[in-house]
């Protein structure tokens, strides 16, 4: 049979979901973390919409050197963004073999 599915003796899960499993794609504080990680974006996200509007309403004072800390701030959490939503993703990937067998 072409294309069939291998599966276990006495099971109805193919091979795919063992190995998937087995890989660790769905350990179980896999969607704990992905919570977390959601939240997280969210709060980085947030500080970082604040950071801008400080640089912009027009009423906050800074110097150049509290540019150059806005600018490194700035730059680790859209670094963390990115990360966040790459992890995600990953973490995310083809887990629809572990929903149960």
């Amino acid at each position: 049979m072409v294309g069939a599915a291998i599966r276990l003796p006495h099971s109805n899960a193919p091979m795919s979901y063992y190995l998937n499993c087995f890989l660790g794609i769905d350990r179980p504080g896999t969607r704990t973390l992905i919570a977390h990680l959601r939240v997280r974006s969210e709060e980085s996200a947030g500080l970082l919409n604040y950071l801008a509007a400080c640089q912009k309403n027009g009423i906050s004072f800074i110097d150049e050197y509290g540019m150059l800390v806005f600018a490194y701030i700035q730059t680790r959490l859209e670094a963390e963004l990115n990360w966040i939503e790459t992890a995600i993703t990953q973490l995310e990937g083809p887990r629809a073999y572990c929903a149960g067998p």
